[in-house]
Order: C-alpha cells, then structure tokens, then sequence
C-alpha cells in the first residue's frame, strides 16, 4: 500500500492535508473506500475520515478523502460518569483511546496505560464479564463492550 497524502474538509471548512498510513483504500485491493476514526491533529477532537478511490475505466486516478468532526460524540462520551472517578471512552482496534473526556488521551494512550496490561488482554479477549485491577493502589472494575458497526469499544472504569 502507498503511503499518499489525503485532502481533508473539516468542519471549519478549511483543508489541510494529512498523510495516510494505513487509511487509504489499497490501490490493487480493489477496496473502494476505508472509514477509520482517528483524532485529528489540528483540533484535537475525534474525526471519522473517509477516504474513496477514484477510478476511470477501471484505472484508480487517485484517493479522495474527507474528515467529519465527531464534537458531539466526544460531548456525549464526556458527559458519562460513575461516581466521582469513574469514566467511559472509545477504543479503537489497536487497543489505543479514540474518545475520552480527556481529550489529551485521544490517540496518545493505550487501553493497558489507563488499566494494566492483564486488564487490557482481559477486556479485549471478547469475554464478558467485568475485570478488576488495581491502578494507583485503588481497586478498579472494567468493562467492555464491542461496537460492532463502529469498529470501536466502549470501556467504563470505576474505582
């Protein structure tokens, strides 16, 4: 797959671009469009990027993409506690955080970071049940729940 640069439309309709790793449709797949939710950089807020092929008789001229803020989203999620410390937010399938109410984790912790490397196995393992760990010498309990139609997870965690 080559790495390309993909234009973006964001909400404040201004483009910038971004390089594509891994988000483009593959030129030889036959893969017509890739959706993938990832934080954008200028922001800080989840975006779902979606990026199209662009074909001529059966030649792909280029990759076209476009990228809509998720604002309300990650509202949503922020909005959702347990207690005083309990928290709930996305992960994507490499396990990294999409959508927190600490918008600073977006994309730059792990789901092991915020519980522990056994906790985050046990989670992702499609069992389940809750999972406890400890975290700062507290007893925390997890849970997951696939998103299927999202490709994301929903995880709670409560102290």
């Amino acid at each position: 797959m080559q790495h390309g640069v993909v234009a973006e439309r964001r909400a404040e309709h201004h483009r910038t671009a971004r390089p594509s790793v891994g988000g483009d449709p593959d030129r030889d797949s036959g893969t017509e469009q890739v959706a993938s939710i990832d934080t954008d950089k200028v922001s800080g807020l989840p975006t779902l990027f979606i990026n199209q092929r662009i074909t001529l008789k059966d030649k792909t001229l280029g990759v076209a993409g476009l990228g809509y803020s998720l604002q309300s989203l990650s509202e949503l999620i922020a909005g959702f506690q347990f207690g005083e410390r309990g928290v709930v937010f996305l992960i994507g399938a490499d396990q990294q955080v999409k959508v927190h109410p600490n918008a600073s984790f977006n994309d730059n912790r792990s789901l092991s970071e915020l519980t522990s490397a056994e906790a985050a196995r046990a989670l992702t393992a499609g069992g389940s049940g809750p999972v406890h760990f400890q975290r700062d010498d507290q007893a925390w309990l997890a849970s997951a729940q696939p998103l299927q139609r999202l490709g994301l997870t929903l995880v709670s965690l409560v102290p």
